[in-house]
């Protein structure tokens, strides 16, 4: 439930910072991002680009804690659930950007809507990576004989 809950307080942020107009910043990003992309992309000018993944990351993330662990129908794969949160999350992401794009306040950039859709993948190969020993554990538990520590 805590997941759900830390996603829709995310979309909900994210949503308002895409839509609302940017603050007048001295320089481009926090010196993470900017170190981030120096590192990464080749120039601090690209940060920006580091800030949508990262935040894109952790919807991603939190869209993959939010879906259940086992299935609700024995048709229905756990990886399916994934996968409708990916595109959702893609599509969202393209959705902002194009939205900026219409809008006078901001200016969508495909580089953002490509570091968005990375970002999204990025946080549910992290969610998958951080949950299967979990998973594990928990069909472990479900055999006969076996004893919880």
């Amino acid at each position: 439930m805590a997941a759900r809950i830390m996603l829709a307080f995310l979309l909900v942020y994210v949503t308002v910072q895409s839509l609302v107009p940017a603050p007048q910043m001295p320089d481009e990003g926090l010196a993470l991002t900017r170190w981030l992309a120096a590192l990464v992309l080749g120039g601090a000018q690209h940060a920006d680009k580091i800030t949508h993944f990262l935040v894109y990351g952790l919807l991603g993330f939190f869209a993959g804690a939010s879906v259940p662990l086992q299935p609700h129908r024995a048709d229905q794969p756990t990886f399916a659930y994934g996968l409708y949160a990916l595109t959702a999350l893609c599509v969202y992401g393209v959705t902002m950007e194009g939205a900026q794009h219409l809008g006078s306040i901001r200016s969508g950039d495909w580089g953002d809507a490509l570091a968005n859709s990375l970002g999204v993948l990025a946080g549910l190969v992290g969610f998958v990576v951080v949950a299967l020993p979990v998973r594990r554990v928990l069909a472990a538990g479900d055999k006969p004989g076996h004893r919880p520590a």
